[in-house]
């Protein structure tokens, strides 16, 4: 688990007095804290590696917290249509709608073009990102292996006051309550601090319109022809930051990689470095 990062157990909260769940502090030079929060009652979660399973956190309806690299990633588990119907019932308009309380402490927060929530100290610093949602159901592509019927959710601040902002994630209504939708379904914003990444890597896809940055996963090539992934790895050169060792952990190998359409052709490389500050 990184430094800095904290997983509550059970949480006893009330609506209007949240009571943290994850948490991400600034280092011991910086007095600055964000913190998932929950606005009822969490029981006692089920562990596994580093990702804490809160069961019910609405009917039929899990919170899910991992601890990652540079935060935690947060997300929701709708387990069947009854509780997805349950909890949109009341709700009107084109949108399905979840508040989110979040605590903060010698930070405010700012939303930029809906895309991502940005969380600013004292003296203008973005010190960490709540970055934009995706959500997908439990269908999974033969070629990819990977969950392919997904949907970019919008993320704004609902209200900010006194030391607690919420944030309310959108899923649109005709995604969500399609008759073909196959559950699970996961709706997955990710909180990175800024301060616990050594470098910056991230994907692009041609299918997927969001920043990614944050995820725990890189991905190369296509596995149908059509939707292209590229990566970016940033590797630290400055004095104050050498070149280390490094290893790769659960790395995989998909199909689509060994039938790729120039067989025994090499990756292409092209190196990007950044000019000299002035």
């Amino acid at each position: 688990m990184p430094d800095g990062v904290e997983l509550a157990g059970a949480v006893a909260g009330a609506p209007d007095k949240p009571v943290e769940v994850a948490s991400v502090s600034g280092a011991e030079e910086q007095s600055w804290s964000v913190a998932l929060a929950w606005g009822g009652t969490l029981a006692s979660p089920s562990l596994k590696g580093s990702t804490a399973a809160y069961p019910n956190a609405w009917p039929g309806i899990d919170l899910m917290v991992k601890a990652s690299r540079d935060g935690f990633e947060q997300s929701f588990v709708l387990k069947d249509r009854a509780s997805v119907e349950a909890y949109v019932q009341g709700q009107a308009g084109d949108l399905v709608t979840w508040d989110l309380p979040i605590l903060v402490e010698g930070v405010t927060a700012r939303e930029v073009e809906g895309e991502r929530i940005e969380f600013v100290d004292a003296q203008g610093a973005v010190v960490s990102t709540f970055e934009a949602p995706m959500a997908w159901d439990a269908y999974m592509d033969e070629a990819s292996r990977e969950h392919t019927n997904h949907v970019d959710l919008g993320v704004s601040i609902a209200g900010q006051d006194a030391g607690v902002v919420t944030l309310r994630l959108e899923v649109p209504r005709s995604w969500l309550m399609a008759s073909d939708r196959v559950l699970l379904v996961t709706v997955d914003p990710v909180y990175a601090a800024g301060n616990q990444k050594a470098s910056f890597d991230a994907y692009v896809q041609s299918n997927i319109s969001s920043d990614r940055s944050s995820e725990q996963e890189l991905k190369v090539g296509t596995y149908d022809g059509t939707n292209v992934a590229r990566s970016f790895l940033g590797f630290p050169t400055s004095a104050e930051a050498p070149w280390v060792s490094f290893r790769g952990q659960d790395a995989s190998k998909a199909r689509y990689v060994q039938s790729g359409t120039v067989p025994g052709q090499p990756l292409g490389r092209i190196p990007w470095r950044r000019a000299a500050e002035p």
